[in-house]
């Protein structure tokens, strides 16, 4: 496989205050039209403008940009934060817009460092680690606002929610990385055929789950939850009765 070195490319100010209103807009509208579904669609071109804003000059650029976007998207979905903790909310869009910029700083990092063809290659990898380890691993374990949770619930049918909600994530920056750096890459026969073969065999790991939801009809399901920080086992049935 030959990689063609294009020449270093950065956003200047304007372009890059442009794609992070365009990422946070599509992140808004992607996490609040109900009424319209498909709109859910959009998250993709929220994670389309966070990669393109990891194309700064520096790598502390790049996470302030990323910091920003997070806080943008985050704090008007969680507004309700500020009427239980008051001031302190801040405090917590910031915790969860960090990841955002971390991500961002990481890629920066790793193009300088590497290029961005070669980089291309670790973005999905490095959004998984970073969406699932502040999901799952460290003490707050916030998982609200993924990527997979905007797509919509009609996809389901297509077996989509199949591969998981992390692997969305992973699926979705894959997507993107190739529609960035696809076209700098001169892939050999037998690799078009490698890459041609693996669409084809996670298709085929989907068709599955399409043909059983529309054979099978479930009823109507209600559903209750209930948050609770920590609790020991003898409070958990006091609580569900």
């Amino acid at each position: 496989m030959h990689v063609a070195n294009p020449p270093a490319e950065t956003l200047g100010w304007k372009k890059s205050f442009l794609w992070l209103a365009l990422a946070v807009a599509c992140f808004q509208v992607a996490y609040t039209s109900i009424h319209h579904p498909a709109a859910g669609l959009l998250i993709f071109g929220y994670a389309f403008g966070l990669v393109k804003l990891t194309d700064q000059l520096n790598v502390r650029r790049a996470f302030y940009f990323g910091l920003a976007t997070g806080f943008l998207c985050y704090a008007p979905q969680l507004f309700f934060f500020f009427r239980i903790f008051n001031v302190a909310a801040i405090v917590l869009w910031l915790v969860l817009a960090f990841w955002i910029g971390l991500f961002a700083a990481i890629v920066c990092g790793s193009a300088r460092r590497w290029g961005k063809v070669k980089t291309a290659w670790l973005i999905p990898i490095i959004w998984t680690d970073i969406e699932y380890f502040r999901s799952e691993l460290y003490y707050l374990k916030f998982s609200w606002l993924n990527i997979g949770y905007a797509l919509p619930a009609q996809m389901s049918g297509c077996g989509i929610y199949r591969v998981g909600i992390y692997n969305l994530g992973f699926c979705a920056f894959c997507i993107i990385s190739a529609c960035f750096y696809l076209r700098k890459l001169k892939l050999t026969f037998a690799q078009k055929c490698a890459v041609f073969a693996t669409v084809l065999f996670l298709a085929a790991c989907l068709l599955p789950g399409c043909a059983e939801s529309r054979t099978k009809i479930l009823p109507r399901l209600c559903i209750v939850g209930v948050q609770m920080e920590f609790p020991s086992q003898a409070v958990i049935p006091q609580i569900l009765n």
